[in-house]
């Protein structure tokens, strides 16, 4: 089979989780199929508007004369022509419908359209979550179940084979062992204004050691303006912006705990890579989460998403007992997330969609 990975506008710079995701698929892909990897980095000089509008019209375009027996698009886009070869698509979360509030408007309605029509048009849709099947077909009662699949998600090999390094986090000023930790993109989503309302409580009412610090990696994105005046600084919050993947491995491996707040996620991907590094981790008790925590001995110390009482008192556990706690941390292993298992599993669904009277997947 001859397929080809849409990257969705990656430039295969600065990636964020969907562009990793989309590079590692295809460079995995390409040891078990004839596969490759579309570029639109020569789009990356015009407005952001502009690149998107490009885009559009360019996949809709290929997509009637392309010669692929299937094209996989990554990032919330498939187009609605017709062509000689089979469509899938990731959907990766399904924000856009259930928190809408934490999207800017234009591109809320864009991903709801997108999506919606996705729907309508693709052979098989593809989720890396079992959660986000389930509200897909909860959202869309016509579509049809089968082909509707759970691939999964994946970890770079980096979260494998890394050698994380103390010098790496002293080099950025931080204690290892002193930090509690926050990767992705600063965003309403994530729900960093509760995380640091708390934060910045258990440090002014004495909650937390006088040294612990709280330590944001990703970059300011929508809505990160309502929570601007809180990244203080004498307070011991350290906003990091975006990092290399070895520093973000050595943050992992020396962090007290990994926080993850989030409203909504379609997968948790932070939470995966800190299980890697054998870090405690303290998240919102949402859907995605608990699913992962289920699959890796339910070890998540989960909060009631809106309760800062209950975020606080996990906050004082693993601050107090951290050294006890990631001592006995037993996720399992983690092998079922390296992409070459995860693209074995996307062949197996490519080959479902191409000949769907061969049996299941």
């Amino acid at each position: 089979m001859r397929v080809l990975i849409d990257d969705g506008l990656i430039t295969k710079d600065r990636l964020s989780g969907i562009g990793h995701h989309g590079v590692q698929l295809w460079l995995h892909l390409r040891k078990l199929i004839d596969c490759e990897l579309t570029d639109y980095s020569y789009l990356k000089h015009l407005p952001r508007v502009g690149r998107r509008v490009a885009y559009i019209a360019l996949a809709n375009a290929q997509s009637v004369y392309r010669q692929f027996d299937l094209t996989h698009y990554q990032n919330h886009y498939a187009p609605s022509l017709g062509g000689r070869g089979k469509k899938v698509m990731t959907i990766h979360d399904l924000v856009a419908f259930r928190y809408p509030e934490t999207l800017p408007a234009v591109y809320r309605l864009y991903n709801q359209h997108a999506i919606s029509s996705a729907i309508r048009h693709c052979d098989a849709i593809v989720t890396r979550s079992a959660v986000v099947k389930e509200e897909v077909l909860a959202m869309f009662p016509n579509m049809e179940e089968e082909k509707v699949y759970v691939c999964g998600g994946g970890l770079r090999e980096v979260f494998f084979d890394s050698h994380a390094e103390e010098g790496a986090v002293r080099g950025l000023g931080l204690e290892p062992g002193g930090y509690f930790l926050f990767v992705g993109d600063l965003t309403a989503r994530k729900n960093l204004k509760f995380l640091l309302e708390a934060f910045l409580r258990a440090k002014t009412e004495g909650m937390l050691s006088r040294s612990t610090s709280l330590v944001l990696v990703g970059k300011q994105a929508w809505g990160s303006w309502d929570f601007k005046g809180l990244l203080r600084k004498d307070l011991d919050v350290v906003a990091l912006g975006y990092q290399s993947d070895e520093i973000v491995v050595s943050l992992y491996k020396y962090c007290k705990a990994v926080v993850s707040p989030s409203l909504y996620e379609g997968y948790g991907l932070p939470i995966l890579e800190a299980m890697s590094q054998g870090a405690p981790i303290i998240a919102s008790e949402i859907p995605a989460t608990i699913e992962l925590s289920r699959e890796h001995s339910n070890q998540v110390l989960l909060f009631e998403l809106g309760s800062q009482e209950q975020l606080l008192s996990q906050l004082g556990l693993v601050d107090r007992n951290c050294d006890t706690i990631r001592s006995k941390l037993q996720y399992g292993s983690l092998d079922i997330y390296r992409y070459d298992s995860v693209a074995k599993r996307h062949v197996e669904v490519y080959d479902r969609v191409l000949h769907p009277h061969d049996g299941a997947v």
